[in-house]
């Protein structure tokens, strides 16, 4: 198993992963994500981490590191988009991203780092994995406005 940062040539990779992750979504026209994908890997503060198995990814995720003045100017950090391809999972491949994430946030000295889930039943499976993790799903209750 490999763990590393996204390169330009694993876009249609990762947005073969999204179909699973998003299935009312199109990603077949690779063309249409290339500019969005240059401009993600030219932004401080947002990486993507692949998990590698045969010259394959099978598993991603993305971590945005946020510049702040409270908590004694520490940063923080939000965990989106992770997947793991449904062949792989149970594996180690997703928490392998998540873990690399992690440490990316604690060598950035930030002093939290976050990640939201669905809150329905049927992802309880998902819930225990982030909870194995170290994230605590009982201390935060999570807002959000979705725009459409």
């Amino acid at each position: 198993m490999i763990i590393r940062k996204a390169v330009d040539e694993d876009l249609e990779q990762i947005l073969t992963l999204y179909q699973f992750l998003f299935s009312e979504e199109d990603y077949s026209i690779i063309g249409s994500f290339k500019e969005k994908w240059a401009s993600i890997l030219n932004h401080d503060g947002l990486t993507y981490f692949v998990a590698i198995d045969k010259d394959r990814i099978v598993a991603s995720c993305n971590i945005s590191i946020t510049p702040n003045l409270s908590r004694g100017k520490k940063s923080y950090a939000l965990i989106e988009n992770v997947i793991t391809h449904p062949e792989h999972r149970q594996r180690g491949y997703g928490r392998a991203v998540i873990e690399k994430a992690i440490d990316l946030a604690q060598r950035e000295s930030c002093y939290k780092v976050m990640l939201l889930s669905t809150a329905s039943d049927d992802r309880s499976v998902a819930h225990k994995f982030y909870e194995n993790l170290g994230f605590d799903g009982d201390s935060k209750r999570g807002f959000h406005i979705r725009f459409r």
